[in-house]
């Protein structure tokens, strides 16, 4: 035996049962105190070696399904730079590397591993490279998560899944390169990996889960491949440097929050088989200039393009039957908003809140349902045809539209909400239809360019409804 090693007490306890799939060969005593050597009870599997000059440990195996790491009375693990694992070994178990060897730079693998369980390295702040096996199939969750030393990685052709949080939060991994064998990215498996730059996904992956790739704050270019059918919520949340995507046309969905916050996104095609964009789905993407929602999609999520400040034009197609509230809130820089001509029934709350830009939009007779404040603040609109199968208007509908000069109310239409105009400053005229019979509090409050109408008796009138308009004109 090399006398400049020393022999550590570092033991493996062999699930046999779990491994070969024999009987359960009986409970395995602990190392003895205050010794440096291992039990004659215990099944090993050989000397580990830790050589001082070079900081390396070595683990022997065979069919080694688990393995328990202990700091020897002669070395602590946070002494340890490297770690060289021979042939034999098939799996790397839960927890073993995890925390506890934080100055460690590589890991070799030998090609017997096939497995790199859940949470293996995790925490391992040091480890800057690491060899994976051509045999490896699974990468488990959280195997490599808080690595943040890690810059390169290549998963082996083998691997078929990527579990979730595997390389969360690996702050200078700067490429990865995927394989064709992979068919899943789980749920935060790349999410925090701020110097990535670059993925390319490969095209035998069917979907990308939730925060797979959120908060790469560096990524600048996504290939997703045809096959790929959805995206996920928060998929690619907060990657402000990502300019472009293309979606492919095999896409169906695109989930809550999927592309929320991506600053520098300028432009992205929604592709035709689309039915849903979901809740906050591209908020606050402050770059995008324009979309146009295809033939397919039903409706479009809350929040889904709010605080889109740059976003100049909205196509909207036939298929969309309901804009859900706050849809397109803050988009300040919109102008033009083109809905379908039959289909749409609803346009939710705030759905178009302070769009200070927008200067029309054609609201179409399938509407039946306006929401409360939906174009609040539009301030340079300047005329409005209500549908003909709405009766009643909501609160705040109109509030603020400060350019608003001429409404046209549907004959059919009972009931104008709470501050449904207040603050039209520029209105000059209302035809208020026979069917009318309330007008909500404050309705038309500081419409100052509205002479006061003279209504029937039977109209109920909310206090302050024509609060600083012009004096009644018989």
């Amino acid at each position: 035996m090399n006398f400049e090693k020393k022999k550590m007490g570092l033991v493996a306890k062999i699930s046999v049962a779990m491994v070969l799939g024999i009987g359960f060969i009986g409970a395995l005593p602990s190392v003895m105190p205050n010794s440096s050597v291992v039990s004659a009870a215990e099944i090993t599997i050989g000397f580990n070696y830790y050589d001082e000059q070079t900081k390396t440990l070595t683990l022997t195996g065979r069919q080694v399904y688990d393995i328990e790491l202990f700091n020897s009375r002669h070395v602590s693990t946070d002494q340890i730079e490297h770690v060289v694992i021979l042939n034999g070994v098939i799996s790397i178990p839960y927890w073993d590397f995890k925390n506890n060897f934080t100055n460690l730079k590589s890991v070799t693998i030998p090609s017997s591993v096939a497995f790199i369980r859940a949470h293996a390295f995790e925490g391992c702040t040091s480890l800057e490279n690491i060899v994976l096996p051509k045999n490896l199939t699974a990468i488990e969750a959280f195997a490599f998560a808080g690595c943040t030393s890690l810059q390169r990685i290549e998963i082996p052709s083998s691997v078929a899944s990527i579990r979730a949080h595997a390389f969360a939060g690996c702050t200078s991994l700067e490429n990865i390169v995927l394989p064709e064998s992979l068919t899943a990215i789980e749920d935060f498996a790349f999410a925090g990996c701020a110097s990535l730059q670059r993925i390319e996904i490969p095209s035998s992956v069917a979907s990308i889960r939730a925060h797979a790739f959120g908060h790469c704050s560096n990524l600048t270019e996504i290939i997703i491949p045809d096959g790929v059918k959805s995206i996920e919520r928060c998929t690619f949340i907060d990657c402000t440097s990502l300019g472009n995507v293309v979606l492919p046309v095999s896409l169906t969905g695109i989930g809550n929050r999927a592309f929320d916050n991506c600053t520098s996104l300028e432009g992205i095609e929604i592709p035709n088989n689309v039915t849903s964009i979901g809740d906050s789905a591209f908020e606050h993407c402050s770059n995008l200039t324009a979309i146009i929602i295809p033939d397919g999609v039903k409706s479009i999520g809350r929040y889904a393009f709010r605080n889109c400040t740059s976003l100049e034009y909205i196509t909207i197609n036939n298929s969309v039957t309901s804009i859900c509230y706050n849809a397109f809130q803050n988009c300040t820089s919109l102008r033009h908003v083109a809905l379908p001509a039959a289909g749409l029934t609803e346009i939710g709350d705030n759905a178009f809140a302070n769009c200070f830009s927008l200067e029309q939009i054609e609201i179409p007779d399938s509407v039946e349902s306006i929401g409360n404040y939906a174009f609040n603040n539009c301030r340079k609109l300047t005329e409005i045809i209500i549908p003909s199968g709405m009766t009643s208007t909501g609160c705040g509908t109109f509030a603020g539209c400060t350019s608003l000069h001429d409404i046209i109310l549907p004959a059919g239409l009972t009931s104008i909400g709470w501050a449904a105009f207040s603050g039209c400053r520029s209105l000059e005229h209302v035809n208020f239809p026979e069917s009318i019979t309330s007008i909500g509090i404050k309705a038309f409050e500081n419409c100052t360019a509205l002479p006061k109408p003279s209504l029937p008796k039977r109209v109920v009138v909310g206090q302050d409804a024509f609060r600083g308009c012009q004096p009644e004109q018989n």
